[in-house]
């Protein structure tokens, strides 16, 4: 992708112990080497960018972890490194005891990847295949934090919130993944579940003894790996315990609707009093989150408040804890890469001068663009006796996007007609909208410019040349019906040569009486009946000998349905029928 890149400690050949092949030599471990970026490429090899110069972005990476005073990295950190993403990796490593990784070699089976959209580097696990060996079971959960050649534990687990955030991790770890009786189950099953297949096998490298005795040792390395870590008096350092946590929206619902302008207060409850509490949000979709004091009430609740966001826009959140002692909590317990999160909800509008009148979702032989092309395309009418300005309106596809199209600045007439084509080509004209529709079935909005919701369409799956049209004319409900480009909806019988020969006489349909269907031609059928949801009533397959098909009744409500016809040579034709 476009201004992201990995790199990757060069891989040597393997080894065990410390003195292998200059494990933790200080080279390619996000070591600072220098300005030159061919005192990198020895040690790293890139394996895609699109940067006009990658290796800046590890050198400055490089330089700013490692030349920062301690006191001052925390501030700057974040600016180079998703920090937490790094503390996740590194107790990750840890409690598993890999030996293929940064925290053992240093320099190998590692990525480094730099994200375009938050302007930070991210280490990545690569070749993890060696964990659970009995070289790592004694690993201390600060393994190599005193040695420089590893900054991103020696310099970042200095920080003491980066160390006690890091301990909470571990902890998270050890409690989800490291739990003895559910690791003892996984094994069981698992071990059940092949010892037939092992047993049998006769091109098996290792004796079927030697598979049982490993599922043993497997559980003995778990049980030694625990009992280690959770000997490290820092990580037995009592956290405080969540309760609780609720979103309220202003009208006081719990994780209920938030609506554009609408603060949102956050209150947590705890088994213990921690000395603080954090709230951390964000509206973006990048790694940076903005902290906020909580404050505990006279029932020992805690408050903090999220700002109101625009409309579309998705905010994530999440709580950390501060114990007397230091020892931090989250809730959820993934964060920051797995939290809460809600959507504001745009308000709708009571009445739009502009509506989504039609729309063609496969349009293949209809009404072309100006380039010949034919391209899938919306219709907006304006059913009122004034002139709208569109500018700042918006059309998307996706209500966590709810900008994602912006009009051009135009106006439309009274009783007026704006066709915009759906093709992702903006280069062919201002009304070349930035997505496609879907045949299959999607949401479309149309967002006036204080950010309301002023109309929108819900089509269902779509045949090639089929329209989702307004019926009556920009007022009433959709149905499925012939395309009528720029005109009105209700001129579709004079449309000619589209499903001629099919039809439904009478049309409308009075409730309980028979009706005639005339079918394109004779043969297997498979008739269906959809409300205009596109919500399926009814389904009848049926052998026609002739083109006419005598339907005794219908005894649905009165208003708009669809009936499609399928044939059994993929001829797919569809007729809205109305019922009196």
């Amino acid at each position: 992708m476009r201004g992201r890149r990995r790199e990757r400690g060069r891989r040597r050949r393997r080894g065990r112990g410390r003195g292998g092949p200059n494990w933790g030599d200080g080279t390619a471990a996000l070591n600072y080497n220098g300005p030159d970026s061919t005192d990198y490429n020895t040690f790293y090899t890139l394996k895609s960018s699109e940067e006009t110069d990658p290796w800046q972005r590890l050198i400055h990476t490089c330089d700013l972890l490692n030349n920062t005073p301690i006191e001052a990295l925390s501030t700057v950190a974040a600016d180079v490194l998703d920090v937490d993403r790094v503390l996740w990796f590194l107790a990750c490593e840890n409690a598993f005891g890999d030996d293929d990784s940064y925290i053992y070699k240093g320099k190998m089976d590692y990525y480094v990847y730099w994200d375009e959209v938050t302007g930070q580097m991210t280490p990545l696990e690569y070749d993890g295949n060696s964990v659970l060996v009995e070289e790592s079971d004694n690993w201390g959960v600060f393994y190599h934090a005193d040695d420089e050649n590893y900054p991103l534990l020696h310099k970042l687990l200095q920080i003491p919130e980066y160390r006690e955030r890091y301990l909470a991790h571990m902890r998270t770890v050890i409690d989800e993944s490291l739990n003895l009786l559910d690791t003892q189950a996984f094994l069981t099953f698992w071990s059940n579940f092949i010892d037939a297949q092992v047993e049998s096998d006769p091109k098996k490298i290792y004796s079927y003894n030697h598979f049982l005795n490993e599922v043993d040792a497997l559980q003995d390395h778990l049980t030694t790996r625990r009992n280690v870590l959770l000997s490290n008096p820092e990580l037995n350092s009592p956290a405080p315990t969540f309760l609780s946590l609720t979103m309220n929206n202003v009208e006081d619902i719990p994780w209920g609707t938030v609506s554009n302008n609408e603060e949102v207060d956050i209150s947590v409850a705890f088994e213990d009093s921690p000395a603080d509490v954090m709230l951390f949000f964000s509206g973006n979709w990048d790694a940076s989150f903005q902290p906020v004091a909580m404050n505990a009430d006279e029932n020992g609740l805690w408050h903090g408040t999220i700002p109101p966001f625009s409309p579309g826009t998705v905010v994530r959140f999440y709580v950390e804890a501060i114990a007397e002692n230091g020892a931090r909590a989250y809730h959820p317990t993934g964060a920051e890469h797995d939290v809460f999160y809600y959507t504001i909800e745009p308000e709708w509008a009571t009445e739009s001068p502009v509506v989504i009148n039609e729309l063609v979702a496969k349009n293949s032989e209809g009404a072309s663009d100006g380039f010949g092309e034919f391209e899938d395309w919306v219709e907006l009418f304006n059913p009122t006796n004034q002139t709208v300005d569109l500018g700042g309106w918006y059309l998307t596809d996706n209500p966590w996007n709810v900008t994602k199209w912006p009009l051009p600045d135009t106006t439309l007439g009274p009783q007026g007609y704006l066709i915009v084509w759906a093709d992702e080509d903006g280069s062919q004209g201002p009304m070349h909208a930035n997505f496609k529709l879907a045949a299959s079935g999607e949401q479309l909005w149309l967002i006036g410019p204080e950010g309301w919701i002023q109309d929108e369409s819900n089509h269902p799956e779509l045949a090639a040349g089929a329209s989702w049209a307004r019926i009556p004319n920009g007022t009433g409900p959709f149905i499925i019906q012939p395309p009528t480009h720029s005109v009105s909806n209700e001129t579709v019988g004079e449309i000619e040569n589209f499903e001629a020969s099919f039809s439904v006489h009478p049309n409308p349909v009075q409730s309980g009486n028979r009706f005639d269907l005339l079918l394109p031609s004779p043969g297997k059928w498979d008739i269906t009946w959809r409300c205009t949801r596109g919500q399926v009533l009814y389904q009848q397959q049926m052998t026609c000998r002739d083109r006419t098909v005598h339907w005794d009744s219908v005894q649905w409500p009165m208003g708009v349905y669809l009936l499609t016809a399928v044939h059994e040579n993929g001829l797919q034709v569809t007729r809205s029928v109305i019922v009196q």
